[in-house]
């Protein structure tokens, strides 16, 4: 069961040193031009100072659970659409490398305001239909999914042909944010989910209950 599964999840300790790397994040990149630019032209953006939103980033506690659902599952390839900063890729790059997998972080976001390289993090300044056409070229295996971005109509089968068992992470679901619009359309696509929500987060997992890693 889904309740389950984050009761395992606040077994699993997320490092002190998560902290730190997530404010040095957030602090380089509020200083970008890009940010500016891009939040004068949206306008309609809501901040929750309580979270430090008004970086438009996750907050750390949303971070420190991606990084426990790696640490769980030990997905090698991961699949991001809506990088942002890097912030959220990084929580899952390091919980790739503290656990020892040989993975990657594909992520993309077409704001390209990325600050946060890592040697897990493959990021591309593009549409998240352009990044699934090229993993499926490159014949890439996902087992993880987190958006923090919109899906794309056709962006839901595109990744069934990826990955027909996987598990989904997506953020932002109250109200008619994209968080559920996102979870709609994965509905449509696949038969068989367990679902449950927890702070600003969704996990999904498709054909198998959440608590089975």
């Amino acid at each position: 069961m889904a309740v389950n599964f984050f009761n395992k999840l606040n077994s699993i300790e997320a490092p002190p040193y998560l902290a730190e790397m997530y404010a040095g994040i957030i602090a380089e990149g509020k200083k970008s031009s890009g940010l500016a630019r891009l939040g004068e032209n949206r306008s309609d953006l809501k901040y929750d100072p309580e979270c430090l939103r008004e970086h438009g980033a996750i907050a750390c506690n949303e971070g420190e659970l991606l990084y426990k659902m790696v640490r769980y599952f030990r997905p090698k390839n991961i699949l991001e659409i809506g990088t942002w900063f890097g912030t959220s890729a990084n929580f899952m790059a390091h919980a790739l490398s503290d656990a020892e997998i040989d993975g990657t972080v594909y992520t993309c976001d077409k704001n390209n305001l990325f600050v946060a390289p890592h040697e897990l993090i493959e990021y591309h300044n593009c549409l998240s239909e352009d990044l699934l056409k090229d993993l499926r070229r490159r014949a890439v295996q996902i087992d993880m999914v987190f958006t923090d971005g919109r899906l794309y109509p056709k962006d839901a089968k595109r990744i069934k042909s990826l990955m027909p068992n996987v598990l989904f992470s997506t953020h932002d679901y109250t109200g008619k944010e994209k968080g559920w619009r996102n979870v709609r359309a994965l509905k449509k696509t696949y038969d068989n989910y367990d679902f449950y929500k927890d702070g600003g987060m969704m996990a999904f997992m498709i054909d198998r209950e959440l608590g089975d890693a």
